[in-house]
């Protein structure tokens, strides 16, 4: 299936998780300063409240993430991998929904940080989910 070892795609990972940590701090950092904003509507800070909760979410899911990917936990890796997808799926509607009401006060929501921490979650997503295979693949040879 994939030619590169079980290590390399460990390493490969735990750098991308870190990566993608470092993206969803800066994330969060100016998604607090959007909040701050005194004359923001309900709608925007909404979706901003529903950003910090995803970031946070993520970033938990991360830590369990690096910690599962360091001990070879298939079972965690495979949670975190379905965090990433809840992390990805939501940022990506926020996104789309900023990007349908098209307002300037949405434009603080959508921020170069957020927009680099949505596509580094999918890309960590597809990493960890051919980490995942491989690791399946291995555990598989090595039963039978």
């Amino acid at each position: 299936m994939c030619f590169l070892s079980v290590n390399i795609l460990r390493y490969q990972t735990l750098i991308l998780a870190a990566v993608l940590l470092a993206l969803n701090i800066m994330d969060t950092i100016g998604a607090i300063e959007s909040l701050c904003d005194g004359n923001l509507e309900k709608n925007p800070k909404f979706m901003i409240c529903v950003s910090l909760s995803l970031n946070i979410f993520v970033g938990l899911a991360i830590v369990a993430g690096i910690i599962a990917t360091i001990q070879r936990n298939r079972l965690v890796i495979m949670v975190y991998m379905i965090a990433l997808i809840i992390f990805g799926a939501g940022k990506t509607f926020i996104f789309c929904m900023a990007e349908i009401c098209a307002d300037k006060q949405y434009e603080l929501l959508i921020t170069d940080w957020y927009r680099f921490n949505a596509t580094m979650g999918w890309i960590c997503f597809i990493f960890l989910a051919i980490l995942f295979a491989r690791m399946n693949e291995e555990a598989r040879r090595t039963l039978n």
